[in-house]
């Protein structure tokens, strides 16, 4: 019986374990013909880059709201050895300005990939001033000095009903 629930055990946590490293690749054949295209124009830039290539929820959003948004962006670290990745969305004081979720940067090294970033945020409805609800990414050499501009950014602008 001992060697039975070992085996088990085992054989969930193998289980368990496949399951979580495949799950950040689990996306829809249109998603990654979006990451694949990205990364490839990245490279034959040569340069720091970074864009977000898909965000959901993207539609249905209501003022006020608080939603998991799971946003996809592809990087290209040239110049450095290292960068931090961040997300922020304009959902302050001000349309103009996003702050960033400090919980959810990720250290990357150099070289050209994607990240899949899983954060919530309230839904703020600009257009009533002329403004849009938008997710934005960046990427900053890390680890950098208190006063910083990024290596690369992206918005992504989101419709609020």
């Amino acid at each position: 019986m001992k060697k039975l629930a070992v085996l088990f055990f085992f054989s969930f946590f193998i289980s368990f374990t496949e399951a979580q490293t495949t799950t950040s690749l689990d996306v829809s054949e249109e998603i990654n013909e979006k990451i694949e295209k990205a990364l490839n124009d990245m490279l034959s830039e040569g340069k720091d880059a970074m864009k977000i290539v898909s965000v959901t929820p993207i539609k249905n959003l209501i003022d006020g709201s608080i939603y998991e948004f799971s946003v996809i962006a592809t990087y290209s670290l040239i110049s450095k050895e290292q960068a931090i990745l961040n997300i922020g969305f304009n959902n302050g004081s001000s349309e103009k300005s996003h702050r960033l979720i400090s919980d959810a940067s990720k250290i990357i090294n150099n070289g050209t990939s994607y990240h899949i970033f899983k954060v919530k945020a309230k839904v703020v409805d600009w257009s009533k001033i002329g403004g849009a609800f938008y997710v934005s990414t960046n990427m900053s050499e890390y680890p950098h000095e208190r006063k910083w501009s990024p290596l690369a950014s992206d918005r992504f602008f989101l419709k609020v009903d």
